[in-house]
């Protein structure tokens, strides 16, 4: 795929019509969503990348049986092993990999899922960078993101990338959600991290979940397959209450 020699402006707008506001993380589980209405999107787990001195590719092991339509995003997760470099190579190579996507025509948007520490961060900003300007202009670019990543100075503001999913769990128990009610070190205030949130169906929702703008993206991960009586309530239960429906 040819690139470009600048790359394009962010595109919200764009990512807002292809991608719903409700979108569920299909993680390395059997997954029949054949029933899901249309109004939501699912993000699924493509394949993971394991990076020591070269790249090992998992592609993804178990079914995936999404409804006809249905909007898709690719998510590749990254990790690295002892023996990983950051070289330009290695990011080359992982960018070319990962440019393949950009020719699907199944794929709305591609995300990555990588949990960068900061001596890390370099690496993933100069990968984001190359993988950009190998993608189609109009393919919008996701992360999922920490929480710590989302505050003032966040190093993510220069990224040539369409949204931050702000991972609003695993964080240690029951906390005020950062869109709203957080303490002032936990606040989302970098513009990348503000148009989604990224939710998970064992923890609990906090109840500022109800004042988030209708527009926020919601991303929904469950720790097992999704239920077939839990697909149409997702698309059309208000979140307070959704929480309860999907609480375990």
């Amino acid at each position: 795929m040819q690139g470009r020699d600048i790359p394009p402006p962010s595109l919200p707008a764009a990512f807002a019509h292809r991608v719903p506001v409700r979108v569920l993380w299909a993680w390395e589980e059997p997954e029949d969503l054949h029933t899901l209405p249309s109004s939501v999107g699912v993000a699924y787990l493509a394949e993971t990348d394991i990076l020591t001195d070269h790249i090992a590719v998992l592609p993804r092991r178990q079914p995936l049986s999404p409804a006809p339509g249905a909007p898709l995003i690719a998510v590749i997760r990254i990790e690295t092993r002892p023996g990983f470099r950051d070289t330009p190579e290695l990011r080359a190579a992982l960018a070319a990999h990962l440019a393949i996507y950009g020719s699907r025509r199944d794929i709305k948007a591609l995300q990555l899922d990588f949990d960068a520490t900061q001596s890390q961060h370099h690496f993933y900003g100069g990968l984001l960078q190359a993988l950009r300007l190998s993608l189609p202009q109009d393919l919008p670019l996701s992360i999922t993101a920490l929480v710590s990543w989302c505050g003032p100075h966040s190093w993510l503001h220069s990224l040539p990338i369409d949204e931050a999913v702000p991972m609003e769990f695993r964080m240690g128990g029951p906390r005020a959600l950062a869109f709203t009610g957080a303490r002032p070190r936990d606040q989302i205030t970098e513009p990348l991290c503000r148009t989604s949130l990224g939710l998970s169906t064992d923890e609990p929702w906090p109840p500022s979940i109800s004042t988030l703008n209708p527009a926020t993206r919601v991303y929904l991960f469950a720790p097992r397959p999704w239920r077939q009586q839990e697909l149409a309530a997702i698309s059309t239960t208000p979140l307070t209450p959704l929480a309860r429906k999907l609480a375990r």
